[in-house]
């Protein structure tokens, strides 16, 4: 699988989404999108840890007044 962009992925999603409203999934069909829900979930928590980790930095360097 190539790296979808963040609009990308929330796409791929919300198209498995609208077609579980008109029918079930298949099991690949649930694959893919359990994948794809893993990817944003992950994406996220790095994101969390990124800003945790500039804000502790930030910080250090203003003395403890976070900008």
């Amino acid at each position: 699988m190539i790296r979808l962009s963040d609009t990308e992925l929330r796409a791929r999603i919300a198209s498995f989404e609208a077609i579980n409203r008109t029918r079930p999934l298949t099991n690949d069909e649930c694959d893919q999108l359990w994948r794809l829900v893993h990817i944003e979930t992950c994406r996220i928590k790095a994101r969390r840890r990124s800003i945790a980790r500039n804000e502790a930095r930030l910080a250090l360097i203003g003395g403890g007044i976070a900008a």
